[in-house]
C-alpha cells in the first residue's frame, strides 16, 4: 500500500521503508515480514478493501 505520509517524527525514513504510521505520521520504520503480518490482520478485521 503507498500513501504519502509526514516523517518528521522518524527523519531516518527512506524511500523503500515499511513504516508503522498513525494520523498520517510515520511513527517507526518496521521490516517486510511485520508490514505484511500487519496487513493481514487488518484485512481480517475490517470490511473487505477498506484497509486499502
Amino acid at each position: 500500500m503507498r500513501r504519502w505520509s509526514n516523517i518528521t517524527l522518524t527523519l531516518e525514513v527512506k524511500a523503500g521503508n515499511y513504516v508503522l504510521l498513525h494520523a498520517g505520521y510515520a511513527k517507526g520504520i518496521v521490516d517486510k515480514v511485520e508490514a505484511v503480518e500487519s496487513l493481514k490482520l487488518l484485512e481480517e478485521i475490517t470490511t473487505p478493501g477498506e484497509v486499502r
